[in-house]
């Protein structure tokens, strides 16, 4: 009976909810907004609540998500993983005590997705691209996935293009998978209780939406309900955005370096149509070519998406919720 009432305990041990979100992202290497996008979208684990209503995971919530992350970096796709049981997650990644090994088994590194969604990239091969990015949004917390892999990747290919060694043919299939795959973790990403909206755009003129969208997803990574417009948008069109949905933050991606009189002219339009309380923010290489005449338009320039996540913090502290 003892060893019987002691296996009950064990097991009941095992089912309480006693972890908040960040120390089970901690425990399982996976970022808080992939665990509430895998129980949102595939029920992976049911968590429990506090009081206040933050989530608590259980030890056995805490193990099957480690053998998720661990079947997703072997190559398999979450969906799928997430209709397995514990005992088959643990033939399918070939461990039969997965949440020990997990805790001494390396993470691949940024630089390892970088080099093989390059290699993707190269070879055309747009679904093998596609799963190395997405291998990569899951098995990295978000920030170090869009700073280490995606920005990176966008260098790299920039170099080859410079260099004559890859097409336009080789663009497009980079551009459709990473905006495939940005979008994808933008809509992952939860929207807090009372979350500012800001506006996240490239203006007319500028038609590579890459900046844009990292800038929507920094943002939403810090708390912000974000509205993506894409690329080359005029002035009068991206001022109506902003009123509508009563923004407080214009995310502005300017790639062109040359053509700093039309970026300055567009800015100045928009700041004149919007009110007066919301700031204008300005990233990219062209933000950087027009800094003094975008500050005299009434705008922010920025120089990288860390420089927009302080900003974005100072203008409303706090980020997303448990």
């Amino acid at each position: 009976m003892t060893v019987l009432r002691q296996g009950v305990q064990m097991q009941a041990s095992e089912t309480l909810p006693r972890y908040p979100i960040r120390v089970a992202a901690r425990m399982t290497r996976l970022s808080p907004h992939v665990l509430r996008a895998w129980e949102r979208r595939y029920d992976v684990v049911q968590p429990g609540r506090d009081a206040a209503g933050g989530r608590l995971y259980s030890e056995a919530d805490i193990a099957r998500l480690r053998q998720l992350r661990l079947a997703t970096e072997a190559g398999h796709g979450i969906s799928q993983a997430a209709a397995l049981s514990v005992g088959e997650l643990a033939a399918l990644v070939g461990d039969d005590d997965v949440p020990r090994a997990a805790q001494g088994r390396p993470r691949a590194g940024a630089g390892v997705f970088v080099s093989s969604a390059l290699d993707a990239v190269e070879a055309m091969d747009a679904p093998r691209l596609y799963a190395t990015l997405m291998g990569a949004a899951v098995a990295l917390p978000s920030h170090e996935f869009t700073d280490e892999v995606v920005v990176p990747l966008l260098h790299r290919v920039g170099d080859r293009w410079a260099q004559g060694r890859i097409t336009p043919a080789h663009e497009h299939v980079l551009s459709a998978q990473v905006g495939r795959v940005l979008g994808w973790l933008a809509e992952s990403l939860p929207v807090p209780r009372g979350a500012p909206d800001a506006v996240a755009v490239a203006p007319r003129g500028h038609r590579h939406e890459f900046g844009a969208l990292l800038a929507a997803v920094a943002a939403a990574q810090e708390g912000w309900r974000v509205t993506y417009l894409g690329a080359d948008l005029p002035a009068a069109d991206i001022a109506t955005a902003v009123q509508v949905r009563g923004a407080r933050v214009v995310l502005l991606s300017a790639v062109l370096e040359d053509d700093a009189d039309a970026l300055h002219t567009e800015v100045r339009e928009i700041r004149a149509a919007v009110a007066e309380g919301v700031t204008l923010f300005v990233g990219g290489p062209g933000a950087q070519a027009a800094a003094v005449p975008l500050r005299r338009a009434g705008a922010v320039p920025l120089r990288d998406l860390d420089e927009l996540r302080t900003a974005l913090n100072d203008l409303h502290p706090g980020g997303a919720e448990a």
